[in-house]
């Protein structure tokens, strides 16, 4: 396993609950990931980055992560649940800090956006399109296989 991260820029709480789920694995005779990813059915690089704490995992990764454990995942739940409010008030915070550091830099003409000329909405070509997402990755456990409709089609 990496090291946990530390310092200023990261989450002692996250980080915590990292550790958290290290010790669990520890008292369950520190079973592989793959071990993990065959009792969970959730994948290893989910499996690993529970507990890597530096993001939140979701919460279908931390029950499977605890389960493949032999713990009981709802003694988990509201730890988790707890950690997401604190990770999204601490989010909000941080936000409501930026855009009022940016209101203060804003210009006293400036008009904002959709009241310019009596306008209802944003203005045209006011904003990007959005870049376009890669679709997502089928995260299958080793030893499964997907789903027929799943699987690539080979070019030959």
């Amino acid at each position: 396993m990496n090291a946990l991260p530390t310092g200023d820029g990261h989450d002692r709480h996250l980080v915590d609950f990292a550790e958290a789920l290290r010790a669990l694995r520890q008292r369950a005779s520190h079973p592989s990931l793959a071990e993990m990813s065959r009792r969970s059915g959730v994948c290893i690089a989910s499996l690993s980055g529970a507990h890597n704490g530096r993001t939140l995992p979701t919460w279908r990764t931390v029950e499977g992560y605890v389960r493949a454990c032999g713990a009981d995942p709802e003694r988990w739940r509201s730890r988790w649940e707890n950690l997401r409010l604190t990770q999204h008030t601490d989010t909000g915070d941080k936000h409501a800090a930026v855009l009022k550091e940016m209101g203060s830099h804003r210009p006293a003409h400036s008009t904002p956006v959709g009241q310019e000329r009596g306008r209802a909405g944003p203005a045209p070509g006011s904003h990007a399109p959005l870049p376009r997402a890669e679709p997502a990755r089928p995260c299958t456990p080793p030893g499964r296989l997907l789903p027929p409709h799943l699987r690539r089609r080979s070019s030959r």
